[in-house]
Order: C-alpha cells, then sequence, then structure tokens
C-alpha cells in the first residue's frame, strides 16, 4: 500500500495522478521538499511525487521525483503516486539557497546553536558556513510574532522537523569531495 506522508499546507491523495498539465517543461525536478518549488510558482496548483510503491516499470527511474502541476484535476488512479493539492490560503515561500536543501512550514525544535531566540542575521548561511557545529538553520517569513520576521535561528540537528507555520527550515547539503 502507497504511503504519502503529510505536507502543511497541501492536501494529500493516494495512488492518484493528474495527467498532463506539468509545469517546468513537463519533466521531474528532485527537491527535499517539493512545496519550496510549489509554493514559490504562482501557477502551480500542486505536485505527484512517486514513490516506491510504483508498480510500473517505466516510472522506476523516478522514484523520488516530482511532477509540479498547473492543474489538479481530472485525476486518474495510478499506483505509487502521492498527489498533492495546495489548500487555499498564504503559503509560505521560502527562497533557494545554495548548498542546503530547503524544507517549508518546517522547525526543528531545540537543538539551538547560540541559545534561545531567533537573531536577527543579515546572513544565516554565512553564520553557518563559518560554525562546524552548524547544521542549518531556520528562518523565520511569517510568523504570529511579527518581531521575529526576518530572523533566524541556527540548528546544530536538522531533525525530528515539525510542522511550523511560516518557518523554512535550510539544512547543509552534504559536499563529497
Amino acid at each position: 500500500q502507497t504511503v504519502c506522508p503529510p505536507a502543511f499546507g497541501y492536501d494529500v491523495y493516494v495512488d492518484m495522478d493528474v495527467p498532463g498539465n506539468d509545469l517546468g517543461g513537463g519533466g521531474p525536478l528532485v527537491f527535499a521538499d517539493p512545496r519550496s518549488y510549489c509554493n514559490a510558482d504562482a501557477q502551480c496548483s500542486g505536485y505527484v511525487t512517486v514513490t516506491s510503491y510504483v508498480t510500473n516499470p517505466d516510472v522506476f527511474p523516478y522514484i523520488g521525483n516530482s511532477f509540479f502541476k498547473a492543474a489538479t484535476s481530472p485525476t486518474s488512479d495510478y499506483q505509487g503516486l502521492c498527489l498533492y493539492v495546495k489548500k487555499p490560503g498564504d503559503q509560505t515561500v521560502c527562497p533557494p539557497v545554495s548548498g542546503y536543501d530547503v524544507y517549508v512550514d518546517t522547525d526543528v525544535p531545540g537543538d539551538d546553536l547560540l541559545g534561545d531566540g531567533p537573531i536577527p542575521f543579515d546572513d544565516p548561511r554565512s553564520f553557518c558556513e563559518d560554525d562546524p557545529d552548524c547544521n542549518g538553520y531556520v528562518q523565520i517569513i511569517s510568523h504570529a510574532n511579527a518581531a521575529n520576521i526576518g530572523s533566524s535561528v541556527l540548528k546544530v540537528a536538522t531533525s525530528p522537523k515539525s510542522d511550523v507555520q511560516g518557518f523554512c527550515l535550510y539544512v547543509k547539503v552534504l559536499r563529497e569531495f
């Protein structure tokens, strides 16, 4: 049975596809969190992610990839695909940062590198790059406490993750030399 993890801000439909309506030239794209691409594109209504539960061998090379959709209907049954449809309302947009995977509406409670609470960094990436104990950071894009918007929290650990609307988690990508 296909397992589709929940995604804050999206309705999830198991074993569903939207034939056609692909954005970005129709090809698959790989993102740590596909919401980072879809939320930033006003034309994106949702996305389909290919899971390891697909049964069609022609689709095996696309496991872990997502297809972004301009429309989310009509749908069709398709074993092993997860359809994510944007819910109405504001969507958090997390800008891409070179060398980091980005997770939308995500925080890692605790494990703050510089004590408790957000700090207003001009460039949190540079602070994180300069500290070998820093494995990522959370940037506050929108929050109930408007004073914290634009602030960041450097993180020692990057899991376990939790859903927090308006937060962008940036995790260092391991580099191989």
